[in-house]
């Protein structure tokens, strides 16, 4: 038993030097200019290693963007555990969005290449993380809707609505070095869904 946890310890061990090792040349090169035998190098293994556990780049990159993404999943789960106002807890979720992915860029990149929807196998609208936010998002709507908060609507799709529109706002802070604060970017998302489900309010 000792003998399997020593050699598990080591596994994650050799994984996670392997992540940071990938995250130094994804910061310095990009997704593109990222190779396996650069990440290697980085590590100081041999490329044949990497294949040991990963069988390409894109599933080396798709692990490191997981692990890295832990951190944020966490506190945006804390954020709904907390079961605050519906305006309160947007606020706090778009800011933890932004901020994470604005000291991780290149992260994000990797992220949205990754699972864009129609990209890839690992699209967004297949992955388990990304659906739990999304029913979250629905639950948080619901629960903002039974209260007389805002007016009804369908909270599935406002989730996708907010969500896809928070990403769509990233890429272009990202892509474009857009240098317009954080607190208006919440604020976009914030008011303009809020605005839009005011009670009594209805489309024409």
């Amino acid at each position: 038993m000792a003998n399997t946890t020593r050699r598990h310890a080591i596994e994650e061990f050799r994984l996670q030097s392997i992540r940071e090792a990938a995250t130094r040349v994804l910061a310095r090169q990009g997704f593109a200019g990222t190779t396996m035998q650069e990440i290697a190098d980085e590590a100081q293994i041999a490329k044949g290693t990497l294949y040991l556990y990963f069988k390409d780049k894109e599933d080396l990159l798709a692990s490191v963007v997981d692990f890295s993404l832990e951190k944020l999943r966490a506190e945006v789960d804390h954020v709904f555990e907390q079961k605050l106002g519906v305006e309160q807890t947007l606020r706090l979720v778009t800011t933890a969005q932004f901020s994470f992915f604005e000291e991780h860029g290149e992260l994000f990149r990797v992220y949205h290449e990754l699972t864009a929807v129609g990209g890839s196998s690992r699209r967004r609208d297949c992955d388990p993380h990304y659906q739990k936010f999304l029913d979250l998002l629905a639950a948080m709507f619901k629960r903002a809707m039974a209260k007389g908060e805002i007016r009804r609507a369908n909270p599935e799709a406002l989730a996708i609505f907010v969500a896809e529109g928070t990403i769509g706002i990233i890429v272009r802070r990202i892509g474009e070095g857009r240098r317009i604060s954080i607190k208006d970017e919440v604020e976009l998302v914030v008011g303009t869904v809020l605005r839009g489900l005011l009670p009594g309010r209805r489309s024409e």
